[in-house]
């Protein structure tokens, strides 16, 4: 009969950090303000959808700052609501210099 596993199994965190680095969903950890964004860590996708290079500084990665937004109003509401990025992709900049509210080229 096979072993069952106890109910109170705790991944290591080194599962979970590879799981963050490896995900190809974007994972911002992090706090936000109407006036300031602080970015703890990002994860490699999430610097690539907002075009930083993957060895950039977890300090200079800040995709919702408030330059970054076309509509000034979509990021109060962003903050406000804490919801999806994706929801809000169209309205960001991804650091290519294009603002026309719409997806660019993204690296």
């Amino acid at each position: 009969m096979p072993e069952t596993p106890p109910a109170t199994v705790t991944p290591p965190p080194e599962a979970f950090a590879r799981l963050f680095e490896s995900v190809h969903e974007g994972v911002y950890i992090g706090t936000l303000s109407p006036s300031a964004a602080l970015t703890l860590s990002a994860n490699p996708y999430l610097k690539l959808m907002f075009g930083y290079a993957a060895e950039t500084p977890q300090d200079d990665v800040r995709p919702f700052e408030l330059e970054r937004f076309v509509d000034p109003q979509a990021r109060e509401g962003f903050v406000e609501r804490r919801c999806s990025v994706m929801d809000h992709l169209p309205t960001t900049c991804c650091g290519c210099g294009e603002r026309t509210g719409r997806r660019c080229g993204w690296r």
